[in-house]
């Protein structure tokens, strides 16, 4: 049996991610991207707007790490955030059309959430100590 304590550090890892990977592409974007030498866009606001929303994820995993069953429903929507960010990048990295591999990655690793926060949501009402 998975214990509260494996589930609390899934939810501590997921918001840190998130939220250092937010931050990242919010305020640093122009080294992230110049790192992966991936082109800019036209606008900026169309990155922040993407950071902003990967970082408010981070927010939501941290209040699920605090108090982990009384926001079950939020690891609901996590798993439908992270499969649609999962299907959109590895859909068009297969089709050739991603602007950087580093995006299919963060796929990859957001099916590896999806498959914890899934365990989670099978285990919650059973969860120990």
């Amino acid at each position: 049996m998975r214990t509260l304590k494996f589930y609390k550090t899934v939810f501590l890892i997921a918001a840190a991610y998130d939220l250092i990977l937010g931050v990242s592409f919010f305020l640093l974007y122009p080294i992230v991207y110049s790192m992966f030498n991936i082109p800019l866009p036209e606008t900026e606001a169309y990155l922040q707007l993407n950071a902003a929303f990967v970082f408010a994820q981070g927010i939501l995993y941290w209040f699920v790490y605090r108090n982990i069953k009384r926001n079950v429903d939020i690891v609901k929507v996590a798993v439908a955030y992270k499969l649609a960010y999962a299907w959109v990048a590895l859909y068009n990295w297969g089709i050739g059309e991603l602007p950087h591999v580093v995006f299919a990655v963060f796929g990859l690793i957001d099916i590896a959430f999806i498959a914890l926060f899934l365990l989670f949501l099978t285990d919650y009402r059973k969860v120990t100590e």
